[in-house]
C-alpha cells in the first residue's frame, strides 16, 4: 500500500470519526422527522446528540493526529500481557524511615499487600448494570415517548460514565488503569516507631502506574500486571504523575487474577493517555479562538448600539447586556470582582 503522508492520514481518520459522527447527527435528524418525532423533541435529541459531539471533538482530533505518528514508529505492541481489574492482588516492598534507638533514623523495607480497589467505580459499575434498555416507539405507541426514554437514557449513562468506570471485566468487575488506587493491609513499623522527619508522609497506599500505550478503558491506559507496575508508597521516593499526594517508588507488582476467559493487552507501557494532553492542548486552543470571536462580536455589538439606539439609559442597559453575555465580572489584570446592583431606575 502505497505511503499517501501524515496529513493524509490525519484526514482520513477525521473522516472516519468526526466525519462519521456529524453524519450520524444529520441523519438522525431525518430519520426522527420520518418517525413522526415532533420538531421540539428532535431538536432536543439533536442537542443532546451535538453536545456529546463537540464535548469529544478534541478527542477526535487528538486520535486522528496521534494514530499516524504511533503507527510510523511501529508503537503497536503484541497483545501478551494479562489485564488487571479491581480486586487483584498487589505485593511489593516500601522503604520506610524508621527509629531502632539508639541508632539514627534508619530506612527500613516493609511489606506492601493489598487490592486494587476504588469503591466509586463499583458504584458506577453496578449503576450501569442496572440501567434499562430504553422503550422502542413500537413498543410505547408514540413516537416522542421513545425518543424523549432514548435521550434520558443517554445523558443517564453520559452522568454515570462522569461518575466512575463503565468498562466491566466478567460482566461486573470494574476495569484497573493507570492511577486506579490500592487498598493496602497497614504497615507495622520494624522498629520502634516511624521517624519524624518521614511523620507528614502518606502511608498505606499506592496506585497502578502505567498502562498499555495502544488499549484505553474510560480514556485511561488500561493496566496489565507485571510489566506495567504499581506505585508503592515509599518515605524515600518521587512523586506521582498522577497527582496523587504522597512519595512513591515502582517496587510493587501487580497479580492479575484470570477471568473465565482470557483478556491480554500490550505490553507497551505508558503512564497517562498521550492523546487526553493533545485533547487538553485542542481545547485550550478552542477556548482562546473562542474568546477571540467573542471579543470581536462584542465590539460589533458595542458599536451597533451606540449608533442607533438614543436613550442614554437604554443604551446602558444594552451595553451591560453584552458585556455580561461576552465577558466575565473580573478584573483580569488584578484578580478584583466586580458588580453592580440596581433596585430600580426611572
Amino acid at each position: 500500500m502505497a505511503d499517501t503522508g501524515y496529513f493524509d492520514s490525519v484526514s482520513a481518520n477525521l473522516k472516519t470519526g468526526v466525519g462519521a459522527q456529524v453524519k450520524g447527527i444529520s441523519e438522525g435528524v431525518k430519520a426522527n422527522s420520518d418517525a413522526g418525532v415532533s420538531p421540539s423533541v428532535n431538536a432536543l435529541d439533536t442537542g443532546v446528540k451535538a453536545a456529546a459531539a463537540i464535548g469529544g471533538l478534541a478527542d477526535g482530533l487528538s486520535e486522528a493526529a496521534m494514530l499516524p505518528v504511533l503507527g510510523a514508529m511501529g508503537m503497536k505492541g503484541m497483545a501478551c500481557l494479562p489485564i488487571s481489574k479491581q480486586l487483584d492482588p498487589v505485593i511489593g516492598v516500601d522503604i520506610h524511615l524508621v527509629t531502632i534507638p539508639p541508632s539514627p533514623v534508619v530506612p527500613m523495607p516493609h511489606p506492601y499487600v493489598g487490592v486494587l480497589l476504588r469503591p466509586q467505580d463499583f458504584i458506577a459499575a453496578a449503576v450501569s448494570s442496572f440501567i434499562p434498555p430504553p422503550p422502542t416507539a413500537e413498543q410505547t405507541g408514540d413516537a416522542d415517548s421513545a425518543k424523549l426514554a432514548e435521550v434520558g437514557h443517554t445523558v443517564l449513562t453520559m452522568a454515570v460514565g462522569m461518575l466512575g468506570a463503565t468498562v466491566k471485566i466478567g460482566g461486573f468487575i470494574p476495569r484497573a488503569v493507570a492511577s486506579t488506587p490500592t487498598r493496602s493491609i497497614p504497615h507495622i513499623p520494624m522498629g520502634a516507631g516511624w521517624a519524624a522527619p518521614s511523620a507528614a508522609i502518606p502511608k498505606n497506599n499506592g496506585h497502578a502506574f502505567m498502562g498499555s500505550l495502544t488499549v484505553l478503558a474510560d480514556g485511561m491506559p488500561f493496566s496489565g500486571g507485571g510489566a506495567h507496575l504499581h506505585l508503592d508508597c515509599n518515605d524515600v521516593g518521587i512523586p506521582s504523575v498522577h497527582k496523587v499526594p504522597g512519595m512513591f517508588l515502582p517496587t510493587g507488582v501487580i497479580n492479575p487474577i484470570p477471568p473465565a476467559r482470557q483478556i491480554l493487552t500490550s505490553p507497551v507501557p505508558v503512564p497517562l493517555n498521550p492523546m487526553a494532553a493533545l485533547a487538553r492542548k485542542c481545547t485550550g486552543a478552542f477556548g482562546r479562538f473562542y474568546k477571540k470571536k467573542t471579543r470581536k462580536l462584542a465590539d460589533k455589538l458595542h458599536s451597533k448600539v451606540n449608533k442607533t439606539i438614543k436613550s442614554e439609559s437604554l443604551k446602558n442597559m444594552l451595553h451591560k447586556a453584552i458585556c455580561t453575555v461576552t465577558g466575565h465580572p473580573v478584573d483580569v489584570a488584578s484578580g478584583t470582582f466586580f458588580t453592580d446592583e440596581e433596585d430600580f431606575w426611572l
